[in-house]
């Protein structure tokens, strides 16, 4: 399931250059962000146990394409705004700071998913039914995952906010 995000962003990245050479750096990047916040809220509303392992291939591949759409633009624009000597250090903070806030958010959603979960099974301590305390962990998993597409569409969302100042390329 997980490879229906990744390999569409990996994918989408290609033709976001290239688009955002045709169309400029705003207007691609702001489809992918509203490609994105479809994504995430399609799949927090719909993500259940008993969903197809396709469907939620399915509804991840539309936030991959959609982040993956933004990851060239958003690149080249910060890179081209620097003199040209500067470029090659531009280009590596970009990448490092990518690196750095990818792992900051998976280790700060991690934390904050867990703590969640926890939050939501404190009524279980005593409840010695194996079948129905597996139950509750799959359901406050489940309904955590949704919370998290839901604070992954208000990031993209700010994102896009930030998209729409976007100037620059051939548009």
């Amino acid at each position: 399931v997980l490879s229906g995000l990744t390999v569409p962003m990996a994918l989408a990245a290609v033709p976001g250059g290239w688009l955002s050479d045709r169309y400029g750096y705003r207007n691609v990047t702001v489809a992918g962000m509203v490609l994105s916040i479809i994504g995430f809220v399609v799949s927090g509303l719909t993500w259940t146990s008993s969903l197809s392992y396709w469907i939620m291939g399915f509804e991840a591949a539309i936030i991959g394409i959609g982040l993956g759409l933004t990851i060239s633009p958003v690149s080249t624009a910060l890179i081209n705004e620097v003199k040209i000597g500067e470029r090659g250090v531009s280009a590596a903070l970009v990448l490092v700071l990518r690196l750095v806030g990818m792992t900051i958010a998976i280790a700060g959603l991690t934390t904050y998913a867990l703590y969640r979960v926890d939050q939501r099974l404190k009524d279980l301590v005593g409840l010695s039914d194996l079948n129905a305390r597996n139950e509750a962990y799959l359901d406050a998993s489940i309904d955590q995952i949704n919370e998290l597409f839901f604070i992954g569409a208000a990031i993209s969302f700010i994102a896009l906010l930030v998209a729409l100042r976007l100037q620059g390329g051939r548009a």
